[in-house]
């Protein structure tokens, strides 16, 4: 059954409301609304989506979840990315960051960004295990359903160097939540695939922030007693807090 409410009823009651709280405060305050700033990426304004300059830092939680043949895995991290160099080559800008955990560096990167083309990662570990060729994680213009591919040889989240490919797509602006604040990011889809494994990967890159959130799904298959079994690890990322001396 519908309920219909009839205009001129719904406005008296409105105007009825109305007089009997003259002269009366409510003691409420509405909370003023922040608006969300558009995430702007159009062409040569993508460096902003990673600020790649000496000193910045960001913090995130991280929530990773591990199933396999031996039992269910849950636990909470805290993880910091701080960039530890950058230098420029021609039209090309290279970044190295750390990733620190319980107060330990376990793992370095190094990124590339070259103007008008894209944002690639270079190697992973220390030492570094390169990806070759570099592998992208956006190509230029950044446009909602555009499609980049890669194929070639690095290191994959099962924690070797073998041979592998993806393919990612742009989905566009969204809106997301994170530790400080709310704001627009472009979001970008991956599937990696290797010769035992796939990973689905999200990221979503906020202009004048970065990484603001993250999700990776991988599965593989390992040997065990029964033969082959799959295993799944799924880790989110949401950025905690960050420390930016500057964007560019």
């Amino acid at each position: 059954m519908k309920v219909i409410i009839q205009g001129s009823f719904l406005l008296a009651a409105i105007l009825v409301a109305s007089g009997c709280n003259q002269g009366q405060t409510s003691g409420y305050t509405p909370e003023v609304v922040k608006l969300v700033t558009k995430a702007d990426v159009s062409p040569g304004k993508e460096r902003s989506l990673f600020p790649m300059v000496r000193g910045n830092q960001w913090v995130y939680d991280v929530d990773i979840t591990i199933v396999q043949a031996s039992g269910r895995q849950n636990r909470k991290e805290e993880l910091t990315f701080r960039c530890t160099n950058v230098y420029t080559r021609g039209k090309k800008t290279y970044a190295t960051l750390e990733a620190v955990m319980n107060g330990q560096v376990n793992e370095r990167q190094q990124w590339v960004f070259e103007d008008g083309v894209g944002l690639f990662q270079e190697s992973v570990g220390d030492p570094a295990k390169p990806f070759i060729p570099p592998q992208p994680a956006l190509r230029f213009p950044i446009k909602k359903d555009n499609v980049f591919r890669w194929e070639g040889t690095g290191f994959v989240p099962e924690g070797r160097v073998t041979k592998s490919k993806s393919e990612s797509k742009i989905l566009g602006p969204e809106e997301i939540d994170t530790g400080v604040g709310r704001m627009e990011a472009i979001t970008v889809q991956n599937i990696s695939r290797w010769e035992n494994g796939v990973a689905a990967q999200t990221t979503w890159w906020a202009p004048g922030v970065g990484i603001a959130r993250y999700r990776q799904e991988v599965k593989v298959l390992q040997k065990t007693k029964e033969g082959l079994q799959e295993a799944v690890a799924i880790s989110v990322m949401r950025l905690k807090s960050q420390s930016l001396r500057g964007t560019e």
